[in-house]
């Protein structure tokens, strides 16, 4: 009976290490950005690239992520905040790998809460590049491609704390 138990409890902590434990994040604060060219909605090929000069916003989201669907409002909030100012939001869908399926998931819900923040659709597995195992996370990249922050889970980007955080990056990139 001693030893069913403790084989049980090996197995019980094998199980909880698989299903709760998140590899370091590939990406690390002050290193590169991993380059990446994905499709937005109409499929046009857009690139990490293409915003080199601006401080980007990065975020790794899906439509039935409930933390991911919160996020959602108040990103709408900080475009508007930063309108014409050097940042560029920009969301990676991770619904699924078909690119179709994705971006019917994400017109539905455009319909229930409207934005017009670009999305681009990981149909290459970028997440995987940059050690996003669970939803939402989000990179703050320099000007220069730099990653400046990592941010795992859920935040209110309307808050003064990440206000004060971007408006800091923005004038000292």
């Amino acid at each position: 009976m001693q030893r069913i138990l403790s084989i049980l409890a090996i197995l019980a902590l094998g199980m909880a290490f698989v299903f709760f434990y998140e590899p370091p994040s590939k990406v690390r604060v002050n290193e590169m950005a991993v380059p990446f060219t994905l499709p937005n909605e109409q499929g046009e090929q857009i690139s990490l690239h293409a915003f080199k000069g601006k401080v980007v916003l990065l975020n790794f989201w899906a439509t039935w992520c409930p933390p991911c669907r919160a996020e959602i409002p108040a990103f709408v909030k900080l475009k508007k905040e930063f309108e014409g100012k050097n940042l560029q939001l920009l969301l990676i869908n991770r619904d699924s790998s078909h690119f179709e399926e994705s971006v019917q998931a994400v017109a539905a819900f455009r319909r229930v809460v409207p934005f017009d923040i670009p999305v681009l659709y990981d149909v290459k597995d970028v997440a995987d590049l940059y050690g996003v195992y669970s939803l939402p996370k989000t990179f703050i990249i320099s000007p220069d491609g730099v990653i400046l922050a990592v941010i795992d889970g859920y935040s209110d980007w309307t808050s003064p704390e990440y206000l004060s955080i971007i408006d800091a990056t923005l004038k000292n990139p």
